[in-house]
Parts: C-alpha cells; structure tokens; sequence
C-alpha cells in the first residue's frame, strides 16, 4: 500500500451527478440568476469568461467606477459546513466522515459537504457546483515521477502526506461510515467515493475557499463564494472582498469592490494572501512568477555553517564553533529556539525578510567574540536588518558571507538539475502541460536563491561603502540587552 503514496489518484471524471452534462451546458446564465433571485447582486458590467490557463473567470464588459460593488452575497449564499438543517436525513453520516478528517485539512472537511451537495437532485448550490471544473492541475493528482521531478522536499512531503490520508479515508473511513447508510440517509446518492473524488473535492475546495469571520461564534470559518471566487489571484488586486454587518450584527453580506476604475475588458482580482508558491501549487495549482514570498526552508544545521563558513573566506582557525559554542552562545541560540529542548530548527530563506530572522540572530552571535558585545542589542534587534549593523562592520561582514554561502550551498545540494538546464526543459514543454508547471516551480525556488545571494551581496557592497560602517556602532538604540 505505501506505493501508492508517491502515484497519481485515480481521476475523478467517473464520479459526478446524474445531472452533470446538462447542468455545464446552462453555464453562467443561471448562475448570475440564480445569486439574483436569492437576494444577491451582480453588476450588468462584468462577465464570466473561459481562461485557458487560469480556468473561469471575470472581467468588465464596460467601464467600472472606483468603489462600486459589481458582486454581493447574502449570508446564505456561500457554502460552509451547515449541519443545522435537521431535514438533511444525510447529514449526520457527512459530519461522521468529517469527525475522521484532520482538522488541519480543512480543505477535505468541506470537500466533504460540497461531495454531498454535488450529489443530490435537488442542491441549492447546484447552479454553482455544476460550473467548478471537472480537473486540477493540482499535485496530489501528478504521477509519482512528476512529483519526484518537484526536487523540494518540504513540498513532496505534504503532497504525499495529503495522498495518504485521501487513500486512507477512501478505503477504510468512509466505508466504515456508508456500511450503515442506506436509501436517504447515504451522503452520495449510493455513489461510491474514491481518492480521485476525494482529491477532486479537496482541489475544489482549497482552490477556492475564503475565510470569513463568524459573527455568532466569533470564530473563522472557511466557505465557498459562490461567483466571487472565480476572481483570480493577484498580489496587486484591483478588487477587494468586504464582509458587511448587517440587521443586528449577527448577520453578513459579502461584496466585492472596485479598488480603482477599471476598463472594459480588464480580469476582476483578489489578492488570496502572502502566499509562497508552494501553497499556491499544493492548494490553487498555479505559481507567481518572482512571487515576493516565496521562500525555501532549510535546516538550521551547524555542519552546513561550517561549509558556508569556509566558502566564505574563514580559515579554520578563524571560525566560530558552530557544533559546540561556548555556555553563553547556546544560551541565546535557545531562546531563539535553534538548541535545546522544544527547539524548531526549520529557517527558511527569502520572502520580504531575504533571511530567516532566527538565523540572522543566531549567526550575528556565533561571530560576536564575547557577550559584552551584545550588552546594547536584544534577540529583537539582532533578528532585523537595520540601517546600521548591530554588532559592527567585521561582524555583518561575516554573517553576509556566511549567509550568501548558505544560499549557494543550499541551490547546488538540494536540487537534482541547474536552473540552466530547467530554462532549456520550459523550451520544450508543452504549455499549461504539468511538465511545464513542475519545471517553472523549482525554476523559481532556484533563481529566488541566487536572487538571495545577490542581495546578500548587495548589502555587503553597501556596507563596505559606507564610510560610517567602520567600527562598532555604540550610539545604537539600547534594548533590555542580555547582561
């Protein structure tokens, strides 16, 4: 069974409702009516349109004011995990599988209830079930050489992980539920569920999901938005997605607003959040070229220190002692959670920061000689850059090279082709092809790192340029300091 891990599921295609066919061929018509005729709002000036890359989306068919609402929803509208309808004779076997799902896949909990929905003769949500796409470009679905060929680790690690629980539920879970299901009380129409429709439900969900605040409990909850969610993502949106307290505060509409005037023609986008582009491909199927946060995470590990010290210039007896610092090093390297008992030794570089701010710290106090050079800083402090460096010129000078020689040790190990050689592969791979999903991805975590190596270098430069720089800078803002 563990072979299955690293294999593609089965396809969803076989599992659909009896009305399916002839639902698609109604399209947006109904849908645009039906959130109209349940007391929602759609603006005259924008449609639903087929984008070949990024599935369905909207656009304006005419000019668009700023801050003018072209969508809203009432609160009953979405779709989210409602088992208060005691009609449903299927709702308690639903919330039974749900109860065997990991709260930390959200995603497969509300699959769940969309499975259902899609289902049934009669869903309310059927207008806007009936247009969700029948595929995802989504990696639980590659084969398991396309999922080798990722090259990161972390990111083939969740993918196998989400693989595993969907065979798991699929033929343990769930058939421990339906066996004592019949007629009305079956979730799915006495369909049967496997991994592919599993995964079809969970794409369907992460793809798509937003998070709103529940105004009875007080919590978050994720739902689907009808129409709103086939805006496209953007980290520079021209769309924004409001939640409206209306009647006694208890109760919502959602809508969405212009944040600028747009022109006929142009695609409505929702910034889904600061998303590196391994939540992207794993949830949405889809990477941002230079996404700003996209980040790869790595180990906190001495011995690579080590290397990167050497690569950086450091004789042997000019390094710090990365496996075994003195008392008064591992006592700082703790509170930043780098030694010790409950230490998380996962840093990352990249993202708006370039450096993890633990490692910073952690190097910033290998390279220090002795504790009395950090009786003006706290670990604050020491995890920021600054205008100045805290611990003086020879000390960042350090950590700069040290750090650029993580980054270009960590692109030579950790990846099985160069990204000379994944440019060559995107000349040949067919577009919107998996192959082409898979090579632009790692492309990417490639050329972030030697993006991070060069603005590593970069503040380097700037430090030796800076005749200011030369000494240790005593006149520093005072922290609590250490001592």
């Amino acid at each position: 069974m563990a072979t299955r891990l690293g294999c593609p599921l089965p396809s969803a295609i076989a599992w659909r409702s009896r009305r399916f066919y002839a639902a698609r061929a109604l399209q947006t018509p109904e849908l645009r009516q039906w959130v109209e005729k349940n007391g929602g709002y759609v603006s005259s000036g924008i449609e639903l349109t087929q984008d070949g890359q990024s599935g369905l989306g909207l656009r304006t068919t005419q000019w668009i004011p700023r801050g003018q609402t072209v969508i809203s929803l009432p609160s009953h509208l979405p779709l989210g995990m409602r088992f208060d309808d005691t009609r449903n004779a299927d709702s308690e076997a639903v919330q039974a599988i749900v109860n065997r799902v990991p709260e930390e896949l959200w995603a497969l909990r509300l699959g769940m209830k969309l499975l259902n929905e899609k289902a049934k003769e009669n869903s309310f949500w059927w207008p806007y079930i009936s247009l969700l796409p029948q595929r995802f470009q989504i990696p639980i679905f590659f084969s398991g050489d396309e999922i080798a060929s990722l090259q990161y680790p972390p990111l083939i690690y969740q993918v196998k992980k989400r693989c595993k629980v969907l065979y798991e539920l699929s033929t343990r879970d769930i058939p421990a539920v339906l066996q004592t299901c019949q007629g009305e009380k079956h979730p799915f129409a006495g369909q049967d569920v496997d991994g592919g429709a599993l995964g079809w439900a969970m794409s369907a969900v992460s793809s798509r999901a937003f998070r709103l605040q529940n105004k009875k409990s007080g919590d978050s909850e994720r739902v689907l938005l009808p129409l709103i969610d086939m805006c496209n993502h953007s980290f520079a949106p021209n769309s924004r997605l409001e939640q409206i307290s209306t009647g006694d505060n208890l109760d919502y509409k959602l809508q969405v607003v212009a944040e600028s005037s747009l022109e006929n023609g142009t695609p409505l986008t929702l910034n889904y959040g600061a998303l590196s582009n391994d939540l992207l491909l794993l949830d949405y199927g889809f990477i941002v070229p230079d996404n700003p946060y996209d980040r790869v995470e790595l180990k906190y590990d001495p011995s690579l220190l080590e290397v990167a010290c050497l690569a950086g210039g450091f004789s042997n007896q000019g390094a710090p002692s990365f496996a075994s610092p003195p008392p008064w090093q591992q006592a700082l390297l703790a509170q930043l959670r780098l030694q010790g008992a409950g230490a998380s030794l996962l840093v990352t570089l990249g993202g708006p920061e370039i450096v993890d701010g633990r490692l910073l710290a952690a190097l910033r106090i290998l390279y220090a000689g002795d504790a009395s050079e950090l009786r003006h800083q706290d670990l604050k402090q020491l995890q920021a850059w600054g205008s100045q460096p805290p611990l003086g010129f020879v000390n960042e000078r350090n950590v700069l090279r040290t750090l650029a020689a993580v980054a270009a040790l960590v692109l030579t190990r950790s990846f099985a082709t160069t990204a000379e050689v994944d440019r060559g592969l995107l000349e040949t791979a067919e577009p919107s092809s998996n192959q082409q999903l898979i090579v632009s991805y790692r492309l990417g975590k490639k050329q972030m790192l030697l993006d991070v190596v060069e603005k590593l270098k970069g503040r380097l430069k700037m430090l030796k340029a800076d005749g200011k720089v030369g000494v240790q800078d005593h006149g520093a803002r005072k922290g609590k300091g250490f001592g």
